[in-house]
């Protein structure tokens, strides 16, 4: 969190120190934190997958799963060879 904080105070706009802490917020097992960070990253980034597979898990984790249903099919039709979420 303290490096986190150190690159943001760098540059506050950077979208990588919002999934940073996405990505630490899941290992927290911070589901509602992790998804609003997603969420913040996927409006950064919208046409990349990963954002959107990211949601899609952590919807999962979260119990939502018509969300992570819905993120998934978003990516499996945008990039077929995501075989996570073609599957």
């Amino acid at each position: 969190e303290k490096a986190l904080s150190d690159v943001e105070a760098l540059d506050g706009f950077d979208w990588r120190v919002i999934w940073y802490r996405a990505l630490s917020a899941i290992a927290q097992k911070n589901y509602a934190e992790a998804g609003a960070a997603l969420d913040t990253c996927y409006a950064e980034v919208p046409g990349e997958a990963a954002p959107k597979l990211a949601i899609g898990i952590v919807a999962e984790l979260a119990g939502d799963y018509k969300r992570a249903i819905e993120m998934y099919d978003a990516v499996s039709r945008t990039d077929p060879s995501y075989s996570t979420a073609a599957f």
